[in-house]
């Protein structure tokens, strides 16, 4: 085989997976998208609807799996109508027993303030998807990158809801699309 048929063969082969990837993609809603950390499968995220005491039916939550520290952050979405850049905020895991997970008040100390972590949601062309896109049924996307979380891991994770405040190495680096979740 020849050198530029090697090549033909190979660019066929990634746009064949790129496009196998978009159509799983598009069949599946972000609420049961998994996600694995790029360059360190130590971590993983998740979404899933979840009843909070802001809306007891359900909204989309975040779950970020560290298997280092074997703890799950949870995170509730926030978007800006629009305006501003989607966030997520810091969620106590529900007590055993409890129908909601409960919510932190407002944030009043500058600390508390950078508990809103920026998470971008991107697509397989490196495009950023708008901040109403993070609903559920809607289609998940190729990339997250919450732009905040690895240092934010490191220096405070007792704060994020990690009980025994382990410092977690995490790389700064885009979540890919894995697979999706049976509903």
């Amino acid at each position: 085989m020849s050198k530029a048929n090697k090549v033909g063969f190979w660019s066929l082969y990634a746009v064949c997976l790129l496009s196998s990837g978009v159509r799983a993609i598009e069949n599946c809603p972000i609420e049961r998208a998994r996600y694995e950390l790029m360059g360190d499968e130590k971590f993983s995220a998740v979404f899933d609807i979840k009843p909070t005491r802001v809306n007891p039916a359900g909204e989309l939550v975040v779950f970020v799996s560290s298997l280092a520290s074997q703890y799950t952050y949870w995170f509730r979405l926030n978007s800006g109508n629009g305006y501003s850049t989607l966030s997520m905020t810091p969620l106590e895991q529900p007590k055993p027993g409890s129908e909601s997970i409960p919510l932190r008040d407002a944030p009043t100390t500058q600390h508390e303030l950078t508990e809103f972590q920026p998470i971008f949601l991107i697509d397989e062309n490196l495009v950023f998807f708008p901040p109403e896109s993070a609903r559920p049924g809607l289609a998940a996307p190729m990339y997250l990158f919450p732009a905040a979380l690895a240092p934010s891991l490191w220096y405070h994770s007792g704060s994020l809801g990690n009980p025994e405040n382990t410092r977690e190495s995490m790389l700064r680096a885009l979540f890919k699309y894995k697979d999706c979740r049976q509903s």
